[in-house]
């Protein structure tokens, strides 16, 4: 899917200017409050163009799982799942590790991508104690 993304040097007038790029080449998407943000495979946080929506963007790209209803992960680029569990409770929540940042899942799409046996074994899931 072709993206837009606000490019990292300005104009003349202070202005960034946008480009063109591929989805596939993002491993990581996130909305905040009005924008969406991406990050790519060198690590590097980019700023997609106003207008921007996760939806769209995972109905135009295949290789991507939703963790969150505002995160989604290129599936091929998880390095690995923890499940965190606080230390006095059973509770906890998932976290999926991508280049080094943690990413965490909402307890509903943990719950689906066990339900849908996206995982291997169990033996992926790590737990640890925070």
């Amino acid at each position: 899917m072709q993206l837009e993304r606000y490019q990292k040097t300005r104009d003349l007038r202070g202005r960034a200017q946008t480009e063109t790029c591929d989805s596939g080449g993002f491993v990581a998407f996130w909305s905040d409050h009005k924008y969406v943000s991406a990050r790519d495979r060198d690590g590097t946080e980019w700023l997609l163009k106003h207008g921007t929506v996760l939806r769209d963007i995972e109905a135009g790209d295949e290789g991507l799982m939703r963790i969150h209803q505002s995160r989604l992960v290129r599936r091929d680029s998880v390095d690995e799942l923890l499940r965190i569990r606080y230390r006095n409770s059973i509770d906890g929540f998932g976290v999926a590790r991508v280049l080094g940042h943690e990413y965490r899942f909402s307890r509903d799409h943990w719950r689906k991508l066990i339900r849908q046996r996206l995982l291997e074994s169990a033996s992926k899931v790590q737990v640890q104690m925070r």
